[in-house]
């Protein structure tokens, strides 16, 4: 597999000219995951190949095909495992970097069984909702500003997404409404953390020496609470993790559990380091960083026991999601 998806330990690399994978001892099942999305990125992959089988002019660079693809992959993700998820695991691996915002999930939900009997009513149906429907989804591409970049850590475990949904799925309708305020309160922590994105975006363009001054602090772990478009940035991701951690107390679901929440902090005290989370559906599977792009982590962690399970990972931000591939890249890997 790709070193981003599973866990290293316990593997060897084989690699060509142009491309390298891990191949583990144990049967990929039992490998642990990194929890960045390898069920979605599978099946939107082999989703786009079957398409390419019966629509030979498939242009994956098409907005139109690529809505086909993920309207497809969405389908199938869900029917796999037996309930909607947010959508953005599939729609990041079809689209590449973006700003989500869902389908209605009762497009999925309804429709009729996928059997032998019901065949032709359920073909008939998913045509019709992949080829004639408005999932008024949104997919807006976004990018991480000027020099800063992403750092992924595998923590060497792994969690199983459909078993923290479900967990969280009956505390949430258990809960209402105090667990939808939690939700709202997420959600603003999300849309505040894009907003300030954007801002710094922005004032890499319009105010270039301020906006280097203060990278410079960040990179050197001084004081950086006279900019405000940090602090605001810092601030959306405590008001989201905090209410993750309240998700995980109350519904049992370690969303963010103790262990992460205390690598995390430490991690926030390495020179360089602006935020950090915990990704994808959460658990114990891996931390996600945003640092100056001249932070070593590697460098900074080494040697440090708080560290030890951590591998950090060689991955960096995408702009795009599916992509064709050439054959030939791939001579001896499979």
């Amino acid at each position: 597999s790709d070193s981003g998806y599973h866990s290293q330990n316990n593997s060897f690399v084989k690699r060509n000219e142009y491309k390298q994978f891990n191949f583990h001892t144990s049967s990929i099942t039992k490998v642990p995951k990194t929890g960045l999305g390898s069920s979605a990125g599978l099946v939107t992959v082999v989703t786009t190949c079957l398409v390419s089988v019966f629509k030979t002019s498939l242009d994956v660079n098409s907005s139109e095909d690529l809505t086909v693809i993920h309207n497809l992959s969405q389908i199938a993700h869900c029917q796999a495992q037996g309930k909607v998820g947010s959508g953005f695991d599939v729609a990041a691996a079809t689209f590449g970097s973006i700003i989500y915002q869902r389908f209605d999930p009762a497009l999925i939900t309804g429709l009729p069984e996928s059997s032998l009997a019901n065949k032709d009513l359920y073909q008939e149906s998913l045509a019709v909702l992949v080829n004639n429907t408005d999932w008024k989804i949104k997919n807006d591409r976004v990018s991480l500003p000027q020099d800063l970049r992403l750092f992924m850590g595998d923590v060497n475990s792994g969690s199983e997404t459909t078993k923290l949904v479900a967990k969280v799925n009956e505390w949430y309708n258990s809960n209402l409404p105090e667990s939808l305020e939690v939700y709202h309160k997420i959600d603003e922590g999300n849309l505040k953390f894009i907003e300030g994105m954007k801002e710094l975006n922005r004032l890499s363009k319009e105010n270039s020496d301020y906006y280097a001054g203060l990278l410079k602090d960040l990179s050197s772990g001084n004081d950086f609470s006279k900019y405000p478009e940090l602090l605001k940035i810092k601030k959306a991701v405590e008001q989201i993790r905090s209410n993750f951690r309240r998700v995980t107390k109350e519904s049992g679901a370690d969303i963010e559990p103790q262990v992460q929440t205390e690598l995390l902090d430490k991690c926030l005290n390495i020179k360089g380091v602006l935020t950090g989370m915990v990704p994808g559906a959460g658990g114990y599977d891996a931390i996600s960083l945003i640092t100056t792009k001249d932070t070593n982590i590697i460098e900074s962690t080494k040697d440090n026991k708080d560290f030890a399970n951590v591998t950090w990972l060689d991955l960096r931000q995408a702009d795009i999601g599916i992509k064709e591939e050439n054959p030939i890249h791939y001579t001896n890997l499979v």
